[in-house]
């Protein structure tokens, strides 16, 4: 890793000897990491507010910092943590719509887990 391109070159030496297909991603890689976050402005000043997901995917290296690979950005469902009770905000509830990211996200961190062959993990670039 070349620390400050930001970036992961995986490659197999070259030799004279038939290649096998297989590369070990577990010498290089040590998880792959999910994690979620608010990034709507109104989350922590108040309790009800429309949620704004970002989902971040990276790679945590062997002996390295986490890389994200991936952010999954997108409008979510009303949240109403307030004092006030749901009906009180009937209008944003029922115009509510929410976007593919945490399906989409979900999904394509399982796949490259599987395909890299190594576990998933906490995201540490991430503040939930």
């Amino acid at each position: 890793m070349r620390p400050l391109a930001r970036h992961v070159r995986l490659s197999r030496p070259s030799t004279q000897s038939k290649p096998t297909g297989h590369t070990d991603f577990h010498t290089v890689l040590d998880h792959v990491t999910y994690g979620y976050e608010d990034l709507s402005p109104l989350g922590f000043l108040s309790g009800a507010h429309d949620a704004v997901d970002r989902y971040v995917v990276g790679l945590k290296l062997v002996g390295a910092d986490e890389m994200r690979l991936f952010s999954f950005i997108g409008d979510d469902v009303f949240t109403n943590d307030g004092p006030l009770p749901d009906w009180w905000y009937w209008q944003e509830i029922a115009m509510d719509f929410a976007g593919p990211q945490e399906r989409e996200s979900r999904l394509f961190v399982t796949l490259l887990s599987k395909l890299i062959g190594v576990s998933i993990a906490p995201s540490s670039l991430t503040r939930e």
